[in-house]
């Protein structure tokens, strides 16, 4: 499993208690990294590594992916089109994506930014 913008790793946390066998965490801050790794090593979760990275080029190779998870980066991706290709150039043939994240394909206006019932549920 690949956890685009792990943030402190609390994502790949959860799903070494689930049982997943082999979790990569990817983000852009050291500071966050800093902060997963020393979380992933309290909980003694070996199966979880992190690196920093960008989701426009991702460090692992193709198709290494069974499932790419994205919780709220896409929206910080300068380049989406780039983001989403090497998303799933490193997914596997029958890989799975699960993206949560505010898409446009065009502007906000000020009026809809405010109108906080269109941005919760």
């Amino acid at each position: 499993i690949l956890d685009m913008g792990c943030g402190t790793g609390l994502v790949g946390q959860l799903l070494h208690d689930l049982g997943y066998r082999h979790i990569d965490g990817l983000d852009l801050s050291p500071e966050m990294l800093q902060k997963a790794r020393r979380n992933a090593q309290r909980m003694r979760a070996t199966n979880v590594k992190f690196r920093k990275g960008l989701a426009e080029a991702l460090p692992l190779p193709d198709g290494v992916a069974d499932v790419v998870i994205s919780n709220g980066i896409f929206n910080l991706v300068p380049d989406k089109h780039a983001a989403l290709r090497e998303t799933f150039k490193v997914l596997k043939p029958s890989g799975r994506f699960y993206l949560s994240d505010i898409v446009t394909s065009r502007p906000v206006s000020d009026r809809d930014r405010q109108n906080v019932d269109l941005w919760t549920d």
